[in-house]
């Protein structure tokens, strides 16, 4: 297994830490899909979006060498790499955020 982030991937959505690739291994985060409006729905009269649309994904576990279009989740099979990963992830995730800086600046401020 590869022992840095530059020998993984990190995938998100927004800002939001959904999935890491290290070697093999592909973790997706525990996360809840919110709602959307629907197409046709009018903000004005109907604010609230469509709550029964809610969806908890949990935490999922590939082996991509074996399972490539990750149809089967292995997390179960796995649960001390899925705690590694996890705590590699939030740790990865927390220092980006503590290091990030506005889009066109340098870390020393010049442009």
């Amino acid at each position: 297994m590869p022992s840095r982030w530059s020998d993984s991937g990190n995938y998100y959505k927004g800002s939001q830490l959904q999935a890491v690739r290290c070697g093999k291994w592909k973790l997706h985060l525990p996360r809840t899909e919110h709602p959307r409006r629907r197409r046709n729905q009018n903000r004005a009269t109907d604010p609230k979006p469509v709550e029964d649309n809610v969806r908890k994904i949990p935490t999922q576990l590939y082996e991509l060498e074996e399972d490539i279009g990750e149809k089967r989740n292995v997390a179960d099979q796995h649960p001390d790499l899925v705690k590694r990963l996890t705590a590699l992830a939030n740790a990865f995730d927390k220092d980006l955020k503590a290091n990030a800086r506005p889009p066109g600046r340098s870390a020393a401020g010049g442009r």
